[in-house]
């Protein structure tokens, strides 16, 4: 997840940072972190390589808050807006530029886990994935995947009502899906927690009632990562 912050203020930059590192340590992924002073900085970043969030003061000098997240939905409705300020009687004004969040900067240690819990279940529900084949590029939610199989050097995307098969290697999707809720449970199985209905000594029952081995050496890992799943939603 990439996240910008934006306020004129150094220290509350530093802060907020501070704690939502914080509140995303005990979820999987990597998070990469970008800080600016100033809106129009924020707006050339934002063009070169678009955030999944960004943290944005209201109150800033030469261009507002309010103003830089007019032009940020012009071009870029998948990005999360969360507007952070003191002047509580703004949150209405907000309302406009159809923000994920209203963070008030003296509640920010008690309002900021569950925006981050809420955020990150968000983005898993709509989050599409792109696969590439020889032949064809597919989109899809990648909240509709329940699990992918590895055999002979090819994968199966076993959907909640289709299946798609490709060449690759289950170690290379795996990174692109664990900030997304799955795990690998086994040489050849990654799977979404969404889907897991009870985990067993060496098996993974799912929501379908379909059966997944899972290696013992994962069974501590799969329970952590299943349980911090569970967190979220």
């Amino acid at each position: 997840m990439r996240i910008a912050i934006c306020d004129d203020e150094i220290y509350f930059i530093e802060n907020l940072e501070k704690q939502l590192r914080i509140c995303l340590e005990q979820y999987d992924g990597g998070h990469e972190f970008a800080k600016y002073s100033y809106g129009s900085q924020l707006l050339l970043a934002q063009q070169e390589n678009r955030f999944d969030v960004i943290f944005l003061d209201i109150d800033m000098p030469s261009i507002s808050g309010f103003e830089v997240a007019e032009k940020i939905r012009e071009e870029f409705e998948q990005t999360h807006i969360v507007f952070v300020t003191n002047k509580n009687d703004l949150v209405y004004n907000s309302i406009r530029f159809e923000p994920f969040r209203f963070l008030r900067k003296d509640h920010l240690t008690e309002e900021l886990p569950e925006t981050i819990e809420s955020l990150l279940k968000k983005m898993r529900m709509n989050q599409q994935y792109i696969i590439k084949k020889e032949d064809a590029v597919i989109k899809i939610n990648a909240s509709d995947i329940v699990y992918v199989e590895s055999q002979k050097h090819k994968l199966t995307f076993h959907l909640t009502n289709d299946k798609i098969v490709k060449n690759d290697r289950l170690k290379t999707v795996e990174k692109e899906l664990l900030p997304f809720g799955f795990v690998r449970v086994h040489s050849g199985y990654l799977v979404n927690c969404k889907y897991i209905y009870s985990i067993d000594a060496t098996t993974i029952k799912l929501t379908n009632s379909n059966h997944i081995p899972m290696s013992r050496q994962r069974k501590a890992e799969v329970k952590n990562k299943f349980q911090q799943y569970m967190r979220t939603i």
